[in-house]
């Protein structure tokens, strides 16, 4: 394919303009585009979101030289041959159900002038919405709609739900434990059917049909595949029927008490049952619910403000449970706020630093809650395991410095003694301030020529969402990775880091990724992304993000 002044211009601005503004779909003359059928809706497709689609190319004499029906296309990926980039480049500008006809001068599209010019029948048939609809937001259930409902409603926490599971594969081949279609009627959330029906149940429309990939969490009985050594498990679900529950804003005070109560309870059953993510889940929404309190009265906040408390402080043990001893640190902390004495939370932070192997922290709050109950067996028992395991870090870092300084013996020794130079006192770094934050940005994206990212969001510390005041990100440099299999080169990972200073007292905050243009202009905005400094004074936090428009 020749130049042609072609380019598939990911990094264009323009590639959201109404589609009436992109007849010249390049702006050089080469490639023309006419709608023959009005698309709907308003979402166009972008960069690395999955589309169906069909497409007829003809060459001048009539002749069809490539023709696809019903193709499943990863936008941005061209991998259509050489119609690639044009392919590509008006799908961006499509709308859902779109046909449209683009004509293609000689030389443009392919380099053999035997075609002339060409015409590409194009038609955007689905364009799919994929959501990580896991509990932890690990992307361990990954949702692809291949039907929507139309209806906006989706199952509500404690509702009956019917769904239809008609296919059980391992991305390949059916597994043999399956012997569906089958139908499915349980209340959401109560832990009747395995975390991946779940999870994705109460994220689909009535009548939606959908396929659900999920990593480890889909051991149901029902589905025959409990027991089985599978790494992934494909489910093809519709979601034939829910019961519709009441808003939360329009419930009663007393109502919403209740509920929580109700959540709370079932919370404690799913825990019992190691179902720990849904029941992480049940004790977030308890609290949620009992955020808002001002037309409550004294008894019922007194009420709530116990529901929250006990709701956080199983919040910490299922943290505990499912290996995050960081946030079950953060939570504990919320609690001893409050309540410097709470035996639990003391407890529980210590066993989250014991986690950490930050063994001083934990001995100090194990002989805490031992002050306040002495009589406490789980503490008893935990405090020598600490000492211990104390010991033998102690042990190895003095081996570890036994056997540096053989090293530093082994060195040939100097031929000329020179008296050693005191050297002034060096300033001694100040001590981390336990009211800050060290957070690090991390976010993958491949920027175009020239394009650079930006951090800002709500705080002062983040620019307070004015892009004059936003924090630059770096690149870093390209980690080293062997050749895969086949030879060929491992593929690119383009990550961008910021290292900030938060104060924790922000707590919940929002913030924002902007690309930035070659000549310093605003090229595209990210939609927000959450982040929870509450309780994590003098800590370190991570946070890596993925790009969503």
């Amino acid at each position: 394919m020749s130049d042609g002044g072609l380019s598939d211009g990911d990094g264009d601005i323009n590639d959201d303009l109404p589609t009436a503004d992109k007849g010249d779909i390049f702006g050089d003359g080469t490639v023309n585009k006419t709608i023959i059928t009005e698309g709907s809706g308003w979402k166009h497709p972008k960069k690395g979101e999955e589309v169906r689609i069909s497409f007829k190319i003809t060459a001048e004499d009539g002749s069809v030289v490539d023709e696809k029906n019903g193709l499943d296309y990863f936008v941005g990926f061209c991998t259509i041959g050489p119609a690639s980039l044009v392919i590509d480049k008006a799908i961006k500008s499509m709308d859902k159900g779109e046909k449209c006809s683009l004509k293609c001068t000689k030389d443009s599209l392919y380099s053999e002038a035997s075609h002339g010019d060409v015409v590409v029948e194009l038609e955007l048939e689905e364009q799919y919405e994929i959501n990580d609809c896991s509990i932890l937001k690990d992307k361990s259930v990954m949702k692809k709609t291949i039907k929507e409902g139309p209806e906006h409603d989706k199952p509500r926490d404690g509702k009956k739900a019917t769904l239809s599971v008609e296919a059980v594969t391992d991305g390949t081949n059916p597994l043999p434990g399956f012997d569906g279609p089958k139908e499915f009627t349980f209340t959401c959330g109560n832990g009747d059917v395995c975390d991946a029906l779940e999870c994705a149940t109460i994220d689909m429309k009535k009548s939606e049909r959908a396929v659900v990939t999920c990593l480890g969490k889909c051991r149901d009985v029902g589905l025959g595949v409990d027991g089985m050594s599978v790494e992934k498990v494909v489910l093809t679900l519709e979601l034939t029927d829910f019961q519709k529950g009441e808003d939360i804003w329009s419930m009663s005070i007393n109502s919403k008490i209740i509920a929580a109560m109700q959540k709370k309870d079932t919370g404690a059953k799913l825990f019992k049952a190691k179902r720990f993510e849904l029941a992480l889940d049940k004790y977030k929404k308890v609290i949620e619910s009992m955020g808002q309190q001002d037309k409550f009265s004294d008894e019922q906040k007194g009420i709530a403000e116990e529901l929250k408390q006990t709701s956080e402080l199983n919040k910490a043990a299922c943290y505990l449970q499912l290996g995050d001893p960081t946030s079950a640190l953060a939570t504990c902390n919320l609690v001893i706020k409050k309540d410097r004495n709470n035996v639990k939370a003391l407890f529980r932070r210590a066993k989250a630093h014991f986690s950490r192997n930050e063994h001083v922290e934990a001995i100090r709050d194990i002989e805490r809650v031992l002050e306040l109950e002495p009589d406490l067996a789980e503490a008893k028992t935990l405090l020598p395991q600490v000492k211990r395991a104390a010991k033998v870090l102690d042990r190895e870092s003095k081996s570890m410095m036994a056997n540096m300084c053989k090293g530093f013996g082994k060195l040939p020794e100097r031929k000329e003694f020179k008296p050693e130079q005191r050297k002034p006192a060096q300033p001694t770094e100040p001590e981390e301030d336990p009211d800050t934050v060290t957070v690090t940005f991390r976010i993958e994206y491949k920027p175009q020529e020239g394009e650079t990212l930006l951090l800002y969001g709500g705080p002062e510390s983040l620019g307070e969402w004015q892009l004059d005041k936003c924090k630059e990100m770096r690149l870093l440099p390209p980690k080293w990775e062997p050749p895969v299999g086949s030879g060929r080169a491992p593929p690119q990972h383009f990550i961008w880091e910021a290292i900030l200073e938060l104060p924790a007292a922000i707590g919940r905050a929002e913030y924002k990724y902007v690309i930035r243009g070659p000549t310093g202009e605003r090229a595209e905005e990210g939609s927000n992304h959450k982040m929870d400094l509450a309780g994590m004074g003098g800590t370190r936090m991570k946070l890596t993000d993925t790009w969503r428009s």
